[in-house]
């Protein structure tokens, strides 16, 4: 999934496309979910939303999206999975990415707040959820695999068709 972000972050390694803050204002009038992480600014518009299968966002910018697809009327089903990963693992792989333990720190803290609100389920949007999955994120294939099960399980018959069509043919 693509988003528009300005973070100082590998362009080879990151499925983001970089902008300048000058370059976020052109943007305004077409931002379906706007956050500000730590001073780096995060977006999807709308074209992309209405063109992803998926789409990894935090809890916060999932209801944004959300109350954003309702007030659109936009003809999409957003089916919420929340990845728990443990701290440590977190961290490293923060690290790893060419980011500094501090950095990584900063970014914890200042999303805590929404992650123990989902924990809690104080969120209303939450709520209505009939069913948020869950994943323990311990070994990235295997989670990625539960990812793609629960996925597949939750397509129409002619979304499931067109899938394996797909596989087929490749």
């Amino acid at each position: 999934m693509i988003q528009y972000t300005r973070k100082d972050e590998n362009e080879h390694t990151s499925d983001h496309i970089f902008i300048s803050d000058e370059d976020v204002k052109l943007f305004k009038g077409k931002m379906a979910v706007y956050t500000e992480i730590n001073g780096h600014k995060y977006f999807v518009t709308k074209d992309i939303i209405m063109n992803s299968d998926l789409y990894v966002i935090d809890p916060d910018g999932y209801h944004m999206l959300a109350e954003y697809v309702k007030r659109k009327n936009l003809k999409i089903e957003l089916v919420p999975i929340y990845i728990e990963i443990d701290i440590a693992d977190q961290e490293r792989r923060y690290i790893a990415r060419g980011n500094t333990r501090k950095e990584f720190w900063d970014r914890y803290i200042s999303e805590t707040e929404q992650f123990d609100k989902f924990e809690e389920g104080i969120y209303e949007y939450y709520r209505k959820c009939t069913y948020v999955y869950r994943i323990k994120n311990v070994d990235f294939h295997y989670s990625v695999e539960q990812m793609k099960e629960y996925i597949y399980n939750h397509l129409s018959l002619i979304e499931k068709l067109k899938y394996n069509l797909r596989r087929l043919i490749k």
